[in-house]
């Protein structure tokens, strides 16, 4: 699978929610934070940078909303430790400039990141694949592609959708011997015709 199909199979995947998307909303700002912090000392001027691609990871993981919280609580945070006065929030027109810059790309980096998402699930079988499905499983979730497709399209729950394949099999057997039964009743209702229309053509005798 190349990296465009693994990446669209992220975004079609469902957020991660409930406890889960706090906890990791929590670490995509201490990460960076740590992170930042243990070169306070040899670097200057970049407080917010290390942040962006955390709100990057936040978007597609954790959808937009825990997106904009951890975009939010970046902001505050690397202006309340790395950027003028240590604890001092937008005390100078530096902070200002740096919170203002930084909201304005994250807030990119999520609108872009949700249109991504909106559009490849609505994203239908390519005009050009040729025939036959291909099918997969990732994080319990079932997929479909077609061979010459560059992303995989998201059929629901694992266990949902084979038992979904198995009644829809069992209805296409069901069908076939329905169509067989009716062909051979239409057969020997021909026959029986022939053989009647045989024994008036000849007279009793």
């Amino acid at each position: 699978m190349d990296l465009f199909a693994r990446f669209a199979k992220w975004l079609i995947l469902p957020p991660i929610s409930g406890k889960r998307a706090i906890a990791w909303s929590i670490a995509a700002v201490a990460m960076p934070t740590v992170g930042r912090a243990l070169v306070d000392g040899a670097v200057t001027g970049i407080a917010f940078i290390a942040y962006v691609p955390f709100v990057l990871l936040s978007a597609v993981f954790l959808g937009w909303r825990y997106a904009a919280i951890v975009a939010i609580a970046s902001a505050v945070i690397a202006d309340a430790l790395f950027v003028g006065v240590p604890y001092a929030l937008v005390e100078g027109p530096t902070d200002v400039f740096g919170v203002v810059v930084f909201l304005g790309a994250s807030s990119l980096i999520i609108a872009l990141v949700q249109t991504m998402r909106t559009v490849v699930k609505h994203h239908g079988r390519p005009a050009g694949a040729v025939d036959g499905v291909i099918f997969s499983e990732e994080r319990g979730q079932a997929w479909a592609s077609w061979p010459g497709a560059s992303y995989y399209v998201r059929l629901g729950p694992q266990d949902q959708v084979a038992k979904m394949m198995e009644d829809y099999l069992a209805q296409v057997e069901l069908a076939k011997r329905l169509n067989r039964a009716a062909q051979n009743s239409r057969r020997s209702a021909g026959a029986s015709a022939q053989l009647a229309q045989a024994e008036c053509d000849f007279p009793n005798g």
